[in-house]
């Protein structure tokens, strides 16, 4: 069967993340085993059987995304999946992809780090590399889903986003979200994003390089022209269009004295707390962002003039960039224990804020 019938289903995060790459098109997944997102690669080994799509299990994260690199540009819809040092280790070859506008997805379920770290345990302390993992200038998008269905709908979004713009688009999940039970909705008629060009393997000639080139992918490795030119280009296909790509959810952000920032299973328990909180006189609100980078810049600089707590599960990596947005003060949630941020933390924070409370760390 090429894809699933039944319009809801109750699932995993990584499961359903494998079912949005199939609608979406994915006709080509390498990875190599491991934790916290082994499920993506055992679904995706079962449905590219199905759907007639290919499967390799590669012996490492380097060879997987080279693999996935070399069949996007031979037409194919191509995923990836990774954690932590995983995606260190898929740093050199995504710079590659930078440079030579092959798109491609790649799913990294965190887990607490550096390194190895505890690859059971929940973080997302992946924020800041995922956006400045490959050497050099660029801008690329990064999605962060906070629920099983998200899951599944960004995925279908990351693989527009990748063929609209030719970039790499990252799903950055945390653990909790990859392994979350929850029901899913599939859907209807899906609108996909298809390269019409021709490809490798039918007639296109083309010099494909990780060099500085031209606009017909000659290499230019001393043209200072073309350096200009090319870095530009991939800067700017992103940044002139960031109402297509940056999205954003907001709870009563407007009315709220104290506004929570957050994403993946943080934006959870903030939704619960604002939720709450609203209804015993507590005006707080949420901003969530679904798209981590390019940075929401114009969405989080509304918050001018309120307390702002960023609450996240790692050292401060999103509370760097609100800062650097806001002018106003902003108060940092952070938890780097491996485990969830609580609505009942959350709550606890905000009501020392009067206090001067600037920091959390758990």
């Amino acid at each position: 069967m090429a894809k699933r019938t039944v319009e809801i289903n109750y699932m995993q995060g990584n499961q359903a993340c494998a079912e949005g790459a199939v609608q979406a098109g994915c006709n080509f997944f390498a990875a190599n085993p491991g934790s916290p997102y082994n499920e993506i690669l055992k679904e995706m080994a079962k449905r590219m059987q199905e759907t007639g799509g290919i499967f390799l299990q590669m012996e490492d994260e380097t060879s997987s995304i080279a693999s996935c690199i070399g069949a996007s540009m031979t037409g194919k819809k191509v995923m990836t999946a990774t954690s932590g040092n995983g995606l260190s280790l898929m740093s050199d070859n995504l710079g590659f992809a930078l440079a030579s506008q092959t798109p491609c997805v790649i799913v990294d379920v965190q887990h607490a780090g550096p390194s190895m770290g505890q690859i059971t345990r929940t973080a997302q302390g992946d924020i800041q590399q995922a956006r400045w993992a490959a050497s050099g200038d660029y801008e690329l998008i990064v999605l962060s889903p906070w629920s099983a269905q998200e899951m599944y709908d960004l995925t279908i979004d990351g693989f527009n986003l990748s063929e609209k713009f030719n970039v790499p688009v990252l799903i950055l999940a945390d653990e909790t979200i990859g392994h979350i039970f929850e029901k899913i909705k599939f859907r209807k008629n899906i609108v996909l994003v298809n390269r019409h060009k021709k490809h490798l393997g039918q007639g296109l000639n083309l010099s494909i390089t990780g060099f500085t080139h031209d606009g017909e992918g000659n290499p230019k490795p001393i043209d200072p022209k073309a350096q200009a030119d090319l870095v530009n280009a991939l800067s700017e296909k992103i940044s002139s269009n960031l109402k297509q790509i940056i999205k954003v959810e907001e709870q009563n952000t407007q009315n709220a004295d104290v506004v929570l920032v957050a994403c993946g299973s943080c934006a959870r328990s903030a939704m619960d707390v604002v939720l709450k909180s609203n209804k015993e006189g507590l005006k707080t609100g949420l901003l969530r962002l679904v798209t981590l980078w390019p940075f929401a810049d114009e969405e989080v600089a509304k918050l001018a003039g309120k307390k702002v707590v960023v609450v996240e599960l790692n050292k401060g990596q999103l509370a760097r960039e609100v800062k650097r947005v806001l002018k106003n003060k902003v108060y940092s949630l952070s938890k780097t224990n491996g485990e969830l941020v609580t609505p009942s933390e959350i709550i606890d924070f905000i009501t020392c804020l009067p206090a001067g409370r600037k920091e959390y760390r758990a």
